[in-house]
């Protein structure tokens, strides 16, 4: 359930919101993780990995590049209440990471059996409920460009649900939240190079502080010191 709830208010804000806005609103949650980690879980707070998610924080902005911040106010969120739901998305997503690292006990498949379940659903009784039942991927107009897509991030995703399952459930939360904002640098690296988008001087900026806070919590890692 706290799945289901945390992409549809993270795609409701992405909806009403500048993309680059949501993310930033979205991937506080490491930072949110850390205090969470130690207050439900009585995880120790290393300074060092909480100035890595702080850095790797700056290096999100940098990335995104949020219209508040480099843009102007005619792009910021024209709904009022956007920017909370960007909000509740973050501290959502702190409160899942909490509950994977709790269900350690349980298989990572099972977990993530249940949470796509529960999504799949929550999502169909909305499409019949707020869109009139019409699944658009099922009639007979459909691009096939689109349902193979939709397909593809489906199977990908899933697989990626996976690796997050396990990895909350074997790792300190807070050090796995923050390697979470490597998310950040690969869709930056994807755009690039499959879609060719322009890559901007803070982009890159942006993508270096995160690697290297990737990089320090490893090396910390590997020493036994996280």
């Amino acid at each position: 359930i706290y799945g289901f709830v945390t992409c549809a208010t993270l795609f409701w804000t992405i909806k009403e919101m500048t993309l680059a806005d949501a993310h930033v609103l979205a991937f506080t949650s490491p930072v949110l993780t850390f205090f969470l980690g130690a207050w439900l879980l009585g995880e120790a707070i290393a300074s060092v990995d909480l100035g890595c998610a702080l850095v790797s924080l700056v290096g999100v902005v940098c990335v995104c590049q949020p219209a508040f911040l480099f843009g102007s106010a005619a792009q910021a969120a024209t709904n009022p209440y956007a920017p909370w739901g960007g909000i509740m998305s973050a501290v959502l997503i702190a409160l899942t990471y909490v509950h994977l690292h709790k269900l350690a006990a349980l298989h990572y498949v099972v977990v993530t059996h249940y949470f796509l379940l529960t999504s799949a659903a929550a999502a169909g009784l909305w499409v019949i409920v707020m869109e009139g039942g019409e699944f658009h991927l099922l009639r007979p107009d459909a691009n096939p460009a689109v349902v193979w897509a939709a397909f593809v991030g489906g199977t990908v995703g899933f697989v990626g649900q996976l690796c997050l399952t396990k990895g909350f459930q074997i790792e300190k939360i807070g050090i796995s939240s923050v390697i979470r904002y490597l998310d950040v640098v690969f869709a930056f690296l994807w755009d690039a190079v499959w879609l060719h988008e322009p890559i901007h001087g803070w982009s890159v900026v942006g993508a270096v502080l995160i690697i290297a806070c990737a990089a320090v919590i490893f090396l910390r890692k590997s020493r036994g010191q996280a």
